[in-house]
């Protein structure tokens, strides 16, 4: 008796960093990049991921965006939500005050 091996296939989006300011954006609809993670294009098959990659190198090319790739996400309530602590932490900032960091601290 054989058994099937079924792959599942994560629900992904991918993002990247603008290359003029270095912000987090998500691929969205029309080849576009959005800094919400909820209009972010959400891919659910390894067809759409292939060419989606494509479509992030043209915009490396074109000098849009540095370093895409695809994250695995959960879809709730809110959207799409990260799956890793890395990339919670990319969608929503820093995990510090940003009154509490040394940069904000005037040089007086």
């Amino acid at each position: 008796m054989s058994k099937k091996t079924e792959q599942i296939f994560d629900t992904k989006v991918v993002t990247a960093n603008m290359l003029l300011g270095g912000n987090v954006v998500y691929m969205a609809t029309g080849s576009s990049w959005d800094e919400k993670l909820a209009n972010a294009l959400i891919i659910k098959n390894d067809d759409a991921l292939t060419r989606l990659n494509k479509v992030a190198q043209e915009a490396v090319t074109s000098g849009i965006v540095v370093g895409p790739y695809a994250i695995a996400v959960k879809i709730g309530f809110a959207g799409p939500q990260p799956l890793s602590k890395r990339e919670q932490i990319r969608a929503t900032g820093p995990t510090i005050r940003a009154d509490y960091s040394e940069q904000a601290v005037p040089n007086v």
